[in-house]
């Protein structure tokens, strides 16, 4: 037995020399299973912090993460149209009677000043000011959320929220479906997943309960029907980003600048149904009334410390560093941050619908950078939106690593010293001053030495990594939510100038190609009529000849 053990050690010593490990590892399937594995780590880790995130021991229920406005505002619209109140979607009185019936006392800290209750009445739009006969106020969501979300108002808060944490881990995968297809298989699946569950956004989707990755996979799928010409069906699915209008408005422009006229009358087309079909459960005053509650949360966006804090547009940008949030509320200014803001938004969407015009052979591109800088920049003139809906860009991120070969290039920088004895008074009388037309004689090749090769990393792998570092990167420091600047965007603005950068760079190397290409055709065509007129020329005998040699 010591001697078949003996064995079995040598042979397992052999299999795991560095050379024949290196090749296992490079085969294409075993990075496939090792990628699916890191994949599923990964989901496995958000769901397990997910459950933990909001453990609160002095609740009796042990954790707070359902009493959050973020699921308890989209968990109260859908409980509205179960219990029969689609008509007073928006009226408080209505949804404190809902929410005080959700939320047992029993379940709350013994000692909480308000109830869970009150407490998200505080956090929804609306007042409950005593001379107002019908309190409106609520979520910002229009009607097309509740319905959209119907089935979470068949379960408790609780249960609610514990659901909708697999499915939005789920909906990852569906996404990074979508991309693997977009792709045509190029980036795999579960590496796609991968990128997707780790972006900024997604852990706190999962964290809060939240919408972004549903925002997402209906972005991806209908982009994917749009990248294979089948606007119509990429229209429609778009459409559905109904249920968040700024976003729906957002990516419509994209849609108008990249020539989709079809696709823009059924996004248009998806979005008005959706709104029809909520009318017999909703009435025509609850939209009404969402308009109301819309005005509200505009004006309140401008001067909230929270919502400015943790938001990601460029409006609130300047507001972050202009506004005194020592100063109450209604007496904070904010007319210079608003000029900044709309100054940001103006330049971002004149730049994007400036190159989409000037290249709009190209703006229709499914994939690379025309595909990428024009999804950014609706992303970044969306009107409001929150730190967690930077999830989106990974589309436009992903786009740009279709073809991953390109990344893998070196790009070579090339530091050549001059030496000492290559000067002389030659070399100083050359780079002297003087007028363009006294230009000596370019001076020989000097000697360049000894030349230092360093390998320059791309712009965009470089910004890929910031983007993921500016969620991950805050936190090994100690720096919290609302003291952390808006990392994600600044890497998305350099992003997106990128994408325009290499956009207009790349037409035009394409362009020069093509035109060097068809000057070598004519000048090759034009040398053989010339040839073939010299030889018409020629007597026959010769001409024979050079027939024979040809």
């Amino acid at each position: 037995m010591g001697r078949i053990g003996s064995k079995w050690c040598d042979h397992l010593l052999d299999g795991l020399e560095p050379a024949r490990v290196w090749a296992i590892l490079c085969r294409p399937l075993t990075r496939y299973i090792l990628a699916w594995l890191a994949c599923l780590g990964v989901a496995a880790g958000l769901l397990w912090y997910g459950q933990i995130a909001f453990n609160d021991i002095q609740r009796r229920d042990g954790n707070s993460g359902h009493v959050q406005i973020d699921f308890g505002g989209q968990w109260l619209m859908a409980r509205m149209l179960v219990e029969g109140y689609g008509r007073e979607l928006y009226n408080r009185d209505y949804q404190r009677r809902v929410l005080m019936a959700a939320y047992p006392i029993a379940d709350q800290a013994p000692n909480a000043q308000l109830s869970d209750a009150e407490q998200l009445m505080q956090w929804l739009m609306g007042r409950d000011s005593p001379e107002l006969e019908r309190r409106v106020g609520g979520p910002l969501y229009p009607p097309i959320h509740a319905l959209l979300h119907y089935p979470l108002g068949l379960l408790t808060p609780r249960q609610g929220y514990r659901a909708i944490q697999p499915v939005i881990v789920l909906l990852g995968f569906v996404a990074a479906w979508g991309i693997r297809q977009i792709s045509r298989g190029r980036i795999w699946w579960p590496i796609a997943a991968a990128v997707i569950l780790i972006y900024p956004g997604f852990s706190a989707a999962v964290n809060l309960g939240q919408n972004p990755v549903l925002t997402l996979t209906i972005l991806v799928w209908g982009w994917y029907f749009l990248s294979r010409g089948h606007d119509g069906w990429g229209g429609a699915v778009w459409g559905l980003l109904a249920f968040k209008p700024v976003w729906a408005t957002a990516f419509f422009l994209m849609l108008v600048l990249s020539g989709r006229g079809r696709a823009c009358l059924a996004m248009l087309a998806t979005g008005a149904a959706l709104a029809a079909l909520t009318l017999p459960l909703v009435g025509v005053q609850s939209w009404l009334d969402w308009l109301a509650v819309g005005r509200e949360a505009a004006l309140l966006y401008n001067v909230d410390e929270n919502w400015i804090k943790s938001s990601r547009d460029l409006l609130s940008l300047p507001r972050r560093w202009l506004i005194d949030f020592e100063r109450p509320a209604d007496r904070r200014d904010g007319l210079a941050p608003a000029l900044i803001g709309w100054a940001l938004m103006a330049f971002v969407l004149e730049f994007t619908v400036r190159l989409a015009v000037l290249r709009r052979r190209e703006a229709r591109a499914g994939e690379g950078p025309p595909a990428a800088f024009l999804l950014l920049g609706a992303w970044l003139t969306c009107y409001h939106f929150m730190y967690y809906d930077v999830l989106l860009t990974v589309l436009p991120l992903l786009l740009l690593f279709t073809e991953p070969g390109r990344y893998l290039r070196p790009q070579l920088v090339a530091l050549l010293p001059l030496p000492p004895a290559a000067l002389g008074p030659a070399v100083r009388r050359y780079f002297e001053p003087r007028r363009a037309d006294a230009l000596p004689v370019p001076l020989p090749l000097l000697e360049p030495g000894s030349a230092k090769v360093a390998v320059l990393n791309g712009a965009v792998p470089t910004l890929a990594a910031l983007i993921l570092l500016s969620l991950y990167g805050p936190g090994c420091f100690g720096l919290t939510a609302d003291k952390v600047p808006p990392f994600e965007t600044y890497c998305l603005i350099a992003l997106w100038l990128c994408c325009g950068w290499l956009w207009m760079r790349g037409t035009d190397r394409a362009a020069t190609a093509l035109t060097a290409k068809l000057a070598t055709a004519t000048a090759g065509l034009r040398d053989r009529l010339t040839f073939s007129s010299e030889l018409e020329s020629r007597p026959p005998g010769e001409r024979s000849e050079h027939m024979l040699l040809e």
